[in-house]
């Protein structure tokens, strides 16, 4: 596996981007760390940085697509709950889709709730990764 020091990396230089605490530039800097391919190596890096900081120092801002503040994972970053994750692999699209507009005329059985539920979910990580690509299309510029 290729490390870090090897190769050079989509966020070499963007340490504005990367080491900043605000929201809006860690999904910036998601999006770039879901297209790199060192990112298995970048998680290896912060767990050896994690496990070395004992003397006080504790990464920050945004390591292998995960935010840190004071060292550690924030919540939101967390793995996705399996009942969540099972429930959006039970719907195509086109079925989350429907049970969402079925949803909101009125039908609410537990299909309908919960692709709804799912349509919703998915709309909202798009309308995140959109604004991430715009922001990092206004930067590039």
């Amino acid at each position: 596996m290729p490390t870090i020091t090897d190769t050079p990396t989509p966020c070499y230089g963007q340490h504005d981007l990367f080491d900043s605490p605000d929201l809006q530039d860690h999904l910036a800097a998601k999006a770039i760390c879901d297209t790199c391919p060192l990112i298995e190596s970048c998680a290896l890096e912060l767990a050896a940085t994690i496990a070395a900081s004992h003397n006080g120092g504790r990464p920050e801002g945004t390591w292998a697509g995960q935010h840190l503040v004071s060292g550690r994972v924030r919540r939101s970053d967390r793995r996705v709950p399996s009942r969540v994750a099972q429930d959006d692999a039970k719907y195509t699209d086109a079925e989350a889709k429907y049970a969402y507009s079925v949803y909101r005329t009125g039908r609410t059985d537990e299909w309908a709730r919960v692709g709804s539920r799912v349509w919703a979910a998915r709309l909202t990580r798009a309308q995140r990764a959109e604004r991430a690509n715009l922001k990092n299309q206004e930067k590039a510029a």
